[in-house]
């Protein structure tokens, strides 16, 4: 999602039940889902202006939508090599920031009440 500079990008895949183990080796293979990330975002928002309106108006930089969508290709490409190690991503335009949020078993455990250990599967024998 985004705003008139701004936007973040969460990958999440699984409930909290399905999360043990989420990480396996060098491998995250399970992130929470990003309304249990971010709750808010299932709230109900009154209709907003479309995008194209909204930069019409000046209530939206005008670049924020391909900067968000470059961000978002990015992140697939990781996925799909398997070398993603983020979880969140926040771009902020006006600050000139990006701020990633790494997928760890710490992270997750403080998102959830999981603990780490437990989020790590066991080599097998």
């Amino acid at each position: 999602g985004n705003g008139p500079n701004f936007g973040q990008v969460l990958v999440g895949n699984s409930k909290t039940e399905k999360l043990r183990p989420s990480f396996i080796a060098d491998l995250c293979c399970r992130l929470p889902l990003p309304t249990i990330q971010q709750p808010a975002i299932l709230a109900q928002v009154p209709r907003q202006r479309s995008c194209a309106e909204a930069v019409a108006a000046d209530d939206q930089s005008p670049t924020i939508n391909q900067a968000m969508g470059a961000l978002v290709l990015e992140v697939v490409r990781r996925i799909l090599e398997g070398t993603c190690p983020w979880m969140q991503l926040y771009l902020d335009l006006d600050a000139g920031t990006l701020t990633p949020t790494m997928a760890t078993p710490e992270v997750v455990s403080r998102l959830t009440g999981i603990r780490p250990s437990r989020l790590i599967e066991k080599e097998r024998r």
